[in-house]
């Protein structure tokens, strides 16, 4: 099979977030809807981020009663401009902690309820009155789930990564965690239909501003914590992020025996533990983990997804294997789309057992000449996609 074969194969392949009222928002205060909802504030903490703040904060501007932004020592346009964008801004010395920051911006707010926002995030809403909507019907107590579109690059192409993040709050929880954080204080979660929080802070070029400030806060919670699986997790993300593979799989590796079959993050894990092994060229030990991990029970679309990409990029590395190596692949994606997404709330990668994996099929069949296959499950991830 010529060598091309396995590069148009690899090519096509995806892989695996004071009261002050703005004069605009009065009229709000007003209305029937408003009389019915709890007032919303919104929460940001923010330094030198004068690239994207303004748009974040005319995203939110029309949703809420409130913006409140928490400045952590900037020393670019970023306050400035918050205010002039409608945000009452308060400076705050920066704790080398996020969730002492966040607490500090939320316990600034005077709105029932808080959404948390990133500076390098903005909304996205099918109209300004579906978050009232949402909090007018919201049990109290309830925190709300809102998805998260992630702009990344993967195999030198921009592709968009979903996750759901909880970031409507009661505005009597609170954060806990140096980095990472995450709320806590709310009785349960419920989905926010209609808002989508678009996010672009993982592009080459913004992933390398922040570069090692992430790993720096999770190594000092790994003093206050030894051997903590899911910081180690967390420190493995960040060093892949940033291309360092080998200390990618030596974090990863450390968190496995951590993890049981009920952790949120542990297909995640799996999955990024894959593709890290094989982009250190630690090929005999990645396809014996592959093997391993397929092996047990459960076994998730995101890790066959995964598996599978790690199967074609072993048939490059060994020919004489090559076919052996693309039939794997194929069943492993296959097996993705009889498994599906998860529904138990696993986090994951919405797709890897739909789409993503048809694509994954169809990319494949060009790559081994199979027209009509290629026309098969490109038509099969447009329907899934939909």
């Amino acid at each position: 099979m010529p060598a091309d074969v396995f590069a148009q194969a690899q090519n096509g392949l995806r892989t695996n977030d004071g009261q002050v009222i703005d004069p605009q928002l009065r009229h709000r205060r007003d209305s029937p809807m408003s009389d019915r909802s709890p007032r919303l504030s919104l929460a940001m903490i923010v330094r030198d981020e004068e690239r994207c703040v303004a748009r974040a904060l005319d995203s939110a501007r029309p949703l809420v009663d409130e913006m409140v932004v928490l400045d952590t020592g900037s020393v670019d346009a970023t306050p400035r401009l918050a205010r002039e964008h409608g945000a009452r801004v308060e400076s705050f010395e920066w704790p080398e902690d996020f969730s002492v920051a966040r607490n500090a911006t939320i316990e600034r707010c005077t709105g029932d309820l808080v959404l948390i926002l990133d500076a390098d995030e903005w909304i996205e809403a099918d109209d300004a009155d579906t978050l009232r909507r949402w909090t007018a019907a919201a049990t109290p107590g309830t925190a709300g789930l809102v998805t998260v579109a992630s702009e990344t690059e993967s195999e030198g192409r921009q592709v968009t990564s979903h996750t759901e993040s909880v970031r409507l709050l009661p505005r009597s929880c609170r954060y806990v965690g140096r980095v990472h954080e995450q709320p806590q204080g709310y009785a349960q979660t419920e989905p926010v239909p209609g808002v989508v929080l678009r996010h672009d802070g993982y592009l080459p070029e913004q992933s390398r501003r922040k570069q090692g400030r992430n790993e720096r806060l999770l190594l000092r919670s790994l003093n206050d914590d030894p051997g903590n699986p899911y910081l180690l997790f967390q420190v493995g993300r960040e060093r892949q992020i940033a291309g360092d593979f080998a200390g990618a799989c030596a974090a990863y590796e450390q968190a496995l025996p951590g993890i049981t079959d009920s952790t949120p993050w542990r297909d995640e894990l799996r999955a990024r533990l894959l593709f890290s092994l094989e982009r250190e060229g630690r090929h005999a030990d990645a396809l014996r983990s592959a093997q391993e991990i397929l092996r047990s029970p459960d076994v998730s679309a995101e890790v066959l997804l995964a598996a599978g990409n790690l199967f074609v990029d072993l048939a490059g590395v060994h020919p004489q294997k090559h076919a052996a190596f693309l039939q794997m692949a194929r069943r492993a994606w296959l097996t993705c789309l009889e498994v599906g997404d998860p529904t138990d709330g696993r986090d994951h990668t919405p797709g890897c057992g739909g789409h993503l994996a048809a694509t994954n099929l169809a990319a494949l069949s060009t790559g081994l000449g199979d027209e009509e296959g290629a026309r098969f499950w490109t038509k099969r991830a447009d329907e899934l996609r939909r």
